[in-house]
């Protein structure tokens, strides 16, 4: 058999879009609070898997761009804890 060569590697690119990320929910929780928003870091973990599970659709995911798709994930995770739509949210 013989040997490959390895190839360059110029660039590695790892998708953040949930795969690697996922926010501190305790830090976000003390953000919202800071705004008058009490909501609790075990409510939006739980609400993490709902708001990611509604967006994860192709039509969804084709109708924004990646600041548009950010902003969709955070009010669906919002949404999703309890959180009503406000002048503070966004």
């Amino acid at each position: 058999m013989p040997s490959a060569t390895p190839l360059p590697v110029d660039l590695v690119c790892l998708d953040a879009g949930g795969v690697l990320l996922f926010p501190h929910w305790g830090r976000v929780s003390s953000v919202l609070a800071q705004h008058g928003l009490a909501v609790g870091a075990n409510a939006l973990a739980a609400a993490d898997h709902r708001a990611k599970a509604r967006l994860d659709r192709a039509e969804v995911l084709g109708a924004t761009n990646n600041a548009g798709h950010g902003w969709l994930y955070l009010q669906a995770v919002l949404e999703a804890a309890g959180v009503p739509a406000s002048q503070v949210t966004p």
